[in-house]
């Protein structure tokens, strides 16, 4: 009997044992289904799938094989599901919060983005670039290696931006407020020490300081006349710096008031509206049907990669599969860049030819089908890689896993208008020196030898003027100055040979 017992309890062990070879899940529990994930052998799921029955969840059906990178996500599907027993996820103890006082928001120096500047890598940038995410700075992409002069001014191109926060948070120094405390401390130490007279050791103590403190009141007595007087200019004095404390404490604080008041802001979400699209990028305080009263909603973002570029989707935004619940945040209104300090300057996009080749090295502003009317398009930088070595790709700009739209001119700081060049004097062939200049007034051709003799002079009109050089070959450098008026026009040495 006993033999049976003991190898009943050994094919117990063996048999938890495997199940829990069997079972990796058994540790942590079930968890929300994903797809994409291609770990579905791994894991049981206890939300996420699609025709889930009531207190059930769901394994991958191991007579499939070899998992697959997407899978069918109906869970009544058993020939790629099977129902299991729910394993709750082990409990986490909960985390204390911390403290916000004892944090503040450090701001990082971001600045404002000017192309051109070829140090993208050297700061983050709070403004300048196009189609910034509100209340977002954003990073130079490191993974792209060298740092171009000249760069895309899209943020949302993440090829190139890297999203960050504009501020870090930190913790407050508290070095004040251990020095107050510590003077609370030794106060109350003093207070107590000489108040504390209730013990019966301390009772002779507390006669003697008794009586000696009568002693000394009698002369402190005929000296609080004279402290009188004095302490009465001195009350007033301060009486009359705190005054003045006061109004300056309050001037500080009614211009931070006032400089407060000047920021403004604005709800972070927007209306829904059916077929716009860009849902993955907003969320939402209104449109939506069966909203609840105040409260805002975004995209489920297990949802994001099918249909984040989809038009029509469902509305409703009591559907989890769809939608879920997220903060009504406001976001401070960031004046746009003074627009006379910027202008446009031409990505130089081309004509897309079928065949061409060469796909991740342009822009494209005609050729393709279905482009929008003064719209331009690029190759999503995820399919660089497949097109790199290709002739001929899908040439439908529709077709958003090929192509994506892009600015066709930058906008890029105004650069200083360059000086006007001043007309030179050129010396061409046949021994004659010709001169081009942009005004058609009268000038003066004077020609000079090194030593400032005057050799030859005349004068002319027009733009274009050839004069004879050939009876000043071979005798030097000669300095050739045109005037027009008093005002030098040009100036030149010049040696005919």
């Amino acid at each position: 009997m006993k033999k049976f017992i003991y190898s009943s309890l050994a094919v117990a062990m063996l048999a938890s044992f495997a199940v829990a070879q069997t079972t990796p899940w058994a540790e942590k529990g079930c968890v929300a289904f994903v797809n994409g994930t291609g770990d579905y052998n791994q894991n049981c799921y206890n939300s996420g799938l699609l025709d889930m029955a009531d207190g059930k969840c769901y394994t991958f059906n191991t007579e499939r094989g070899p998992v697959p990178q997407w899978i069918n996500n109906v869970a009544s599907q058993t020939w790629w599901w099977v129902e299991t027993e729910c394993v709750a996820a082990p409990e986490v103890p909960p985390v204390e919060p911390r403290d916000p006082s004892t944090y503040t928001l450090e701001d990082k120096g971001c600045i404002p983005f000017v192309n051109g500047t070829g140090d993208y890598n050297q700061h983050c940038y709070i403004s300048g670039l196009l189609d910034m995410a509100e209340g977002k700075c954003y990073t130079y992409n490191t993974e792209r290696g060298p740092v171009p002069q000249w760069i895309n001014n899209v943020a949302s191109q993440t090829w190139w931006w890297v999203e960050t926060e504009c501020a870090d948070t930190v913790l407050v120094s508290s070095s004040s407020s251990d020095i107050s405390s510590s003077s609370e401390e030794s106060s109350s130490s003093e207070v107590s020490s000489s108040s504390d007279c209730s013990g019966t050791e301390l009772a002779e103590n507390c006669e003697d300081s008794s009586s000696s403190s009568e002693e000394s009141s009698s002369s402190s007595e005929e000296s609080s006349s004279s402290e009188e007087s004095s302490s009465s200019e001195e009350s007033s004095s301060s009486e009359e710096s705190s005054s003045s404390e006061e109004s300056s404490s309050s001037e500080e604080s009614s211009s931070s008031e006032e400089s407060s008041s000047s920021v403004e802001y604005t709800d972070k979400c927007i209306t829904y509206v059916h077929g716009a699209g860009h849902y993955a990028e907003n969320c939402y305080k209104a449109g939506l049907n069966n909203m609840a009263e105040g409260k805002c909603y975004e995209l489920n973002p297990d949802r994001v990669e099918q249909y984040g570029n989809a038009l029509y989707i469902n509305p409703t935004a009591t559907d989890p599969y769809w939608w879920q619940e997220t903060e009504c945040a406001q976001v401070e209104v960031v004046p746009p860049p003074d627009p006379d300090t910027y202008e446009l300057q031409d990505k130089g996009c081309i004509e897309y030819v079928h065949g061409a080749g060469n796909w991740t090295t342009n822009c494209y502003n005609a050729g393709l089908n279905g482009m929008e009317e003064g719209k331009c398009y690029e190759i999503k930088p995820a399919r660089y890689a497949q097109v790199a070595n290709q002739q001929y790709i899908n040439g439908n700009a529709f077709d958003t896993y090929w192509w994506q739209e892009t600015l066709c001119a930058d906008t890029v700081f105004k650069s200083e208008p360059k000086p006007e060049s001043k007309p030179e004097p050129k010396f061409a062939a046949g021994k004659a020196l010709e001169v081009v200049a942009t005004t058609a007034d009268i000038k003066t051709l004077r020609v000079f030898d090194m030593n400032g003799k005057l050799l030859h002079s005349e004068s002319f009109t027009g733009a274009i003027k050839d004069v004879d050089f050939a009876k000043f070959a071979g005798n030097g450098v000669r300095l050739v100055r045109i005037t027009s008026g008093n005002k030098l026009v040009a100036m030149k040495r010049i040696a005919a040979r």
